[in-house]
């Protein structure tokens, strides 16, 4: 089909599309790439994409159906693999790529053998992942188990590294090049690890993400390049109790450095040598060298932050404290590279003014950047106290860090910030690195942006038709009053290293109107947002739906039956055909199972406050109950504050029990 309607989706594709997107958001799943390499025929490759959706598994392949019927895709054929109806994709994958439905598990796999292997897994003698020690050990060392654990990716480093050394050839043909790309493997530290495991687990009201690299001996290449000494509290020390985002770590330039040249030259001599060159030409140039005047002065540990008293915009309140060897050689180097770089734009562009300027405070000499000429809007500037260098994008960042430094109050610092404290204390303590973001605050100021422009979107969704307005978007208090600090840090064992973060989210959200400073991105950016989590919110808003049905039938059943009671139990309802059976199960809770406790004896006359019914409190995994109440409402209710609810509509209802007995004697 071609022209016009052909760009048109039909309602029953849109709809299956849109099912099938919700299937995934709320199932749980998982994706395998489970082998690939060299055969025979040439490259194959292993993988598979499984879901478990019970009886739903049947009707997700049908909308799968649907919506490749409206592509240009040639359709799928028939076929029976290990005795179930599969549907064969014509695409040119070797082993062929196959969908379907098996045992309420919906199936998508390459190769035949795939599919095989996982229709006859349940009850099989083979050894899964879940039983082997390649995850056990990773698991026990991140913590947690299958009641708190949402996601897990696992990858087999030293099995994967073995293909792409079998498959290479096949590629490259320079035995030249060959070798190049094997140096860079070693140079990089890869063939040093065993694998790498990332979980993310919901506990203690708040999302914990673990990261093992499995090691083999002692690190290598990059890994190698970051200190294993922890942080101490003198470290934290210069850093505020509330910045908006703060990382240390510990790191030695000079090594850095040094093992950078060292991969290079392992990797290409010849580009070496031309590098080298260069750098010797550079060093001229300065008049200096780079490894002896600059980065060997620098020491291990590295604070970056930015804090309400640095008074910056965006990213421009960012300070960085650096141990120094030497600080008074090591601003003479700084000083002379930006004396270089003045000479360079002095001479291309003649109205710029490039130099060092100086002035004194609190008996420091700070140096900053002074341009004049052209419009540059930050001042690079830098002082020494003590045997550390502190650096800012502004001398008034580097003022604020005297200010603090030499007359902070007591107890200024973030090991006295609870959130941390807390934060802290479930990583594991601080390790050799640390970052800490007041994600309450960014999301404060997320939501300053967030709520106009979910107004324009309201308004332009509901000009398409889709009954959607702002009063649907919830309020700033309800999105944050929950929140609180994310905190992560780094511990390097014999076996390997952990990375292990805390927080309210998957992910640190540093406050948009002062700081998004670039350190923070990267320390988070092993952290995705999970759809887990959502998963869960969505299977626990089913769950409050269910609830407010039974509430809503129970005021129907008084209503027909001209009487002020309500049913007896749940069980009336069903046969009253108010609800249905699958009603009385929540979506996290076990098939088959009643999810909801009934609290029978009250009726119309009863006091609004009470609890008509509410979820098994072991439901939710302690995070809450929801409980529907007599006035309609439903609400998810903390552990706390549902056992005082529940005590409260238990003695409201004992008394006017006492009081209805009293009147019919």
């Amino acid at each position: 089909m071609k022209g016009p309607a052909a760009e048109k989706v039909r309602p029953e594709t849109y709809e299956a599309a849109r099912r099938l997107v919700f299937d995934v958001f709320l199932h749980p799943g998982a994706v395998s790439v489970i082998d690939f390499g060299l055969g025979e025929a040439g490259l194959f490759g292993r993988f598979a994409f499984i879901l478990k959706l019970e009886e739903r598994a049947d009707g997700f392949v049908k909308d799968l159906q649907t919506v490749l019927q409206s592509t240009p895709m040639p359709p799928a054929e028939p076929v029976t693999v290990a005795g179930k109806p599969m549907q064969q994709l014509d695409v040119p994958l070797p082993g062929g790529v196959f969908y379907g439905a098996a045992d309420g598990y919906f199936i998508l796999a390459a190769g035949r053998k795939t599919v095989e292997s996982i229709i006859t897994a349940p009850g099989g003698t083979a050894e899964s992942l879940a039983q082997s020690p390649r995850l056990t050990l990773p698991r026990e060392k991140i913590g947690g188990d299958g009641n708190t654990r949402a996601m897990t990716l696992y990858l087999d480093v030293a099995g994967l590294l073995e293909r792409v050394k079998m498959i290479v050839p096949v590629f490259v043909r320079n035995p030249q090049e060959q070798e190049q790309i094997r140096r860079l493997i070693s140079a990089l530290g890869l063939d040093g690890v065993e694998s790498v495991c990332w979980e993310t687990h919901y506990r203690r009201q708040g999302c914990f993400n673990g990261v093992f690299v499995h090691t083999s001996g002692e690190p290598r290449g990059l890994l190698a390049m970051g200190s294993t000494k922890p942080l101490s509290e003198n470290d934290l020390a210069l850093i505020p109790k509330q910045p908006y985002w703060a990382t240390a770590f510990g790191l030695n330039p000079g090594r850095v450095y040094a093992e950078a040249l060292s991969m290079f030259e392992k990797v290409d001599a010849e580009g070496y040598a031309e590098l080298r060159g260069s750098i010797a030409e550079a060093e001229e140039a300065l008049g200096l060298r780079l490894d002896k005047d600059l980065f060997d002065l620098l020491g291990e540990k590295f604070i970056i932050y930015d804090a309400p008293g640095n008074g910056g915009l965006w990213f421009t309140g960012t300070t960085l404290i650096v141990e120094s060897a030497d600080p008074e050689r090591f601003r003479g180097s700084v000083g002379k590279i930006v004396q270089a770089i003045a000479r360079k734009v002095n001479e291309d562009h003649g109205k710029a003014d490039l130099g060092v300027s100086s002035f004194s405070y609190l008996d420091h000499r700070i140096e900053f950047v002074n341009v004049t000429g052209v419009p540059m809007p930050a001042a690079p500037a830098w002082t020494a106290h003590g045997k550390r260098i502190i650096v800012g994008l502004y001398p008034q960042m580097v003022m604020a860090v005297l200010d603090r430094m030499l007359g902070g109050a007591p107890g200024d610092s973030l090991s006295a910030n609870p959130d941390f404290v807390n934060g802290s204390k479930v990583v594991g303590g601080i390790g050799s690195t640390m970052t800490y973001v007041d994600t309450k605050r960014g999301a404060r100021q997320l939501y300053a942006i967030a709520l106009p422009l979910a107004q324009t979107g309201a308004a332009m969704a509901q000009g398409e038709g889709v009954k959607i307005d702002i009063s649907s978007f919830p309020t700033q208090r309800a999105l944050t009053q929950h929140m609180f600090g994310h905190v992560a840090t780094t511990h390097h064992q014999d076996d390997g290293i952990l990375y292990a973060a805390y927080g309210p989210l998957p992910f640190g959200m540093a406050g948009i109107g002062e700081s998004a400073g670039a350190t923070t991105v990267l320390a988070a950016s092993v952290l995705l947002p999970s759809l887990a989590r959502a998963r869960t919110l969505s299977k626990r808003a089913v769950s409050a739906a269910n609830l407010r049905g039974i509430a809503t039938c129970c005021k129907i059943y008084a209503n027909e039956h001209n009487d002020e009671e309500y049913p007896p139990d749940l069980d009336t309802l069903v046969r009253e055909g108010c609800i249905a059976q699958k009603q009385l199960h929540a979506p996290a809770d076990e098939p088959g199972r009643v999810s909801y406790v009934y609290l029978a004896g009250q009726g119309e006359y009863s006091d609004p406050r009470n609890i008509l019914a509410h979820e098994r409190p072991d439901l939710n995994k302690g995070e809450g109950v929801n409980a529907a109440f007599v006035d309609g409402h439903v609400e998810f209710l903390p552990p706390e504050a549902f056992e005082r609810e529940l005590q409260a509509t238990r003695e409201r209802m004992k008394r006017l029990e006492e009081v209805r007995r009293q009147r019919n004697r």
